[in-house]
């Protein structure tokens, strides 16, 4: 079977299925556009109403008469793809959940070789964070120790 026979076939399974356009955000309606099969029909303005497949074409049309309205997700999973978020995740987007959360966080210094703690983090894309690690127990001993050390010192 021909690419163009393929393709048509394709089309000719969506036949009459189509999303409202005011339920699509502008990067959505890019993301159909992309998506669908060229028909050489295939006519694009933002002013139609639907957008999606009729009598076996891909297009936009002014009217929603005869065609079935699907959600986004309905209209993806028919051209099989998954949806997608229109922008790339934030850097350190798991840091800044954890932080939103009230976890502490942490930086490292590329030139000491050592993580410390950040009370506000600026998030530079070239710096790395890390949600910081709970201490071990053997850390927390040290810790004690350390400070009952530091005390007797002061008592000297």
């Amino acid at each position: 079977m021909s690419h163009y026979h393929e393709q048509r076939d394709n089309m000719n399974k969506f036949t009459n299925q189509c999303c409202e356009m005011k339920d699509l955000s502008y990067w959505q309606v890019n993301n159909l556009v992309r998506l669908m099969p060229k028909s050489g029909y295939f006519n694009f303005c933002y002013q139609e109403k639907v957008i999606g497949f009729y009598l076996g074409k891909a297009g936009a049309w002014s009217s929603k008469d005869n065609k079935k309205i699907i959600s986004y997700s309905e209209m993806l999973a028919l051209l099989g793809a998954d949806e997608e978020y229109p922008n790339p995740p934030l850097p350190h987007m798991v840091e800044r959940i954890a932080f939103a959360k009230g976890a502490d966080i942490e930086f490292y210094d590329s030139y000491n070789k050592i993580w410390w703690f950040v009370l506000d983090p600026s998030w530079h894309e070239d710096v790395l964070y890390r949600v910081q690690p709970p201490l071990s127990s053997k850390q927390i001993k040290i810790d004690e120790l350390q400070a009952q050390i530091d005390v007797l010192k002061g008592e000297m």
